[in-house]
């Protein structure tokens, strides 16, 4: 039996700031957007006046009897070294929410087994955390990801500047889903072929492992996320039309998000 999903997502910011990591950053949107506000990007505080937001959510999806999805760290990263003294404090949020699917992503995997609160055991059943990786030398990103138990693990290939393939099959395992995405929102945005997504499409189809294309690359805040005619959704479609994805474990919270 399906469970009921409300199929919307929020992000919440417990710390925002960022220091430019790899050649992913280059062209980063957090930058410009925090200067707009008058707020430094280099300079990494908590965001106090949201902490508790997850608490509304939480409260209404239970009275719905649904689930609501939440990205983390829109604006920093989750595991970046400043957050450490507030991180703690994060995960009690998380963990206390389990009608919340949480989803991040990071560049910072190195630290992440340090990171993890001391109940972590398998893993928190309603948190996805995923390796964001630009370019195939930092493949190894993804491998601290499944060095640690996780209930859902994701590469984030975005902004994507090389072809990944053929050096990513040898990532895959454990791994549920890949998205892959080209630069945006900014007029220098690099190089993006499509090719690239059609060989990490390829990958996932012969691996069991869902695909989604987020979008192309360009100037423009929403280039196309439409592959070859196409609109890969990645979780939702695979299980739609095979019912199952590596790392699926059907009776999680992180897999009942899935299934719309």
């Amino acid at each position: 039996m399906k469970q009921k999903y409300h199929n919307h997502s929020d992000n919440w910011n417990p710390w925002e700031g960022c220091h430019k990591f790899s050649e992913a950053c280059k062209n980063c949107f957090i930058f410009p957007m925090l200067w707009q506000y008058r707020r430094d990007p280099a300079t990494v505080r908590r965001c106090t006046s949201t902490w508790n937001r997850p608490l509304k959510w939480q409260k209404a999806a239970a009275a719905a009897g649904g689930r609501k999805t939440v990205g983390v760290c829109y604006c920093s990263d989750f595991l970046i070294e400043e957050a450490d003294p507030w991180r703690a404090e994060a995960w009690e949020i998380m963990r206390s929410t389990p009608n919340l699917t949480w989803m991040f992503c990071s560049k910072r995997t190195h630290r992440l087994a340090r990171c993890l609160p001391p109940d972590w055991g398998k893993g928190y059943p309603n948190v996805a955390i995923g390796a964001s990786v630009e370019s195939k030398c930092h493949l190894d990103r993804v491998d601290f990801v499944r060095d640690v138990p996780v209930a859902f693990r994701f590469i984030d290939i975005c902004p994507c500047l090389d072809d990944p393939t053929p050096e990513l099959a040898d990532h895959l395992d454990g791994i549920g889903l890949v998205s892959i995405s080209g630069e945006r929102s900014t007029p220098d945005f690099r190089r993006f072929d499509l090719q690239w997504a059609r060989n990490v499409r390829d990958l996932c189809a012969g691996r069991g492992i869902a695909f989604r294309f987020g979008h192309g690359a360009g100037r423009e805040y929403h280039p196309s996320d439409v592959l070859d005619g196409i609109k890969h959704k990645g979780i939702t479609d695979f299980l739609k039309e095979t019912g199952q994805c590596v790392g699926y474990q059907p009776t999680s919270p992180i897999a009942l998000m899935m299934v719309s």
